[in-house]
């Protein structure tokens, strides 16, 4: 499991000599005007996506909603984290990779204050969709029960994340949460099975709607609803929050 986070250290000789050295090797990106771009793709002759998404440093907000394949709001102020957008399709599978710039880039610690990157990301509801999302630091908001997922990998990161499957419920999907640096909550539905296997870091694992079924936690739904939503969940060294939810 890969825990990525953002190291701010001191002031003066040691600063300098770190962003010298990171200069080097990848750049040293400025902060400048905040920037605006919507980016739109439709899903052309795609049955099915594969959707990789990675940010580096910054929010994202990610769900449903889109009429087309994405529907893609972002702003930021520093030019090397334009989001880089590609989408291909190969005998009807779509792949899109969402990446926070071309290049890794760094920005100054004294300069990180002053740093906005926020991406709205909507994708298409009705479409099958394998996904992953890899988060650094920032924040995350994943609204996955909006999306009909065959699959997918969320690896969050320094920051809070929350990921939301409230809505869930039209196949049986499988899944797994790799926890970072920063609090996790998991949202599970109360309208469909849920199973969770959690293997604990050094965070704490709170648990809420849930009970213990052997090595695993399942919902009162499980067992009985004709849909299952199973989760692998590995800790890290942040919390991780699991509480169900009423359907919305």
């Amino acid at each position: 499991m890969r825990i990525r986070f953002k190291v701010a250290i001191g002031v003066g000789a040691v600063m300098v000599a770190l962003a010298g050295t990171l200069a080097l090797s990848g750049g040293v990106a400025a902060v400048s005007n905040l920037q605006f771009q919507n980016r739109i793709l439709s899903l052309r002759d795609a049955s099915s996506v594969r959707v990789d998404v990675e940010m580096d440093d910054g929010d994202l907000r990610l769900g449903g909603g889109s009429t087309s394949l994405m529907n893609g709001d972002f702003s930021f102020n520093v030019s090397d984290w334009r989001p880089n957008v590609r989408y291909i399709v190969n005998d009807g599978e779509g792949t899109l990779r969402l990446r926070q710039g071309e290049r890794a880039s760094f920005v100054a610690p004294w300069d990180m204050d002053e740093v906005e990157n926020s991406w709205d990301v909507r994708l298409n509801g009705e479409t099958p969709m394998d996904l992953k999302v890899e988060l650094g630091s920032g924040t995350g908001s994943l609204h996955l029960g909006d999306l009909d997922l065959t699959g997918f990998t969320v690896e969050t990161g320094a920051g809070p994340t929350t990921i939301d499957f409230g809505q869930a419920g039209g196949r049986d999907v499988n899944g797994r949460i790799e926890g970072g640096a920063g609090p996790t909550t998991v949202k599970l539905p109360q309208n469909i099975g849920v199973q969770v296997s959690v293997d604990a870091g050094s965070g704490n694992v709170n648990v809420s709607g849930l009970h213990r079924q052997g090595s695993v936690y399942v919902n009162d739904a499980y067992g009985t609803s004709p849909v299952t939503l199973r989760l692998d969940v590995e800790g890290g060294a942040g919390d991780i929050a699991l509480e169900t939810v009423p359907a919305s």
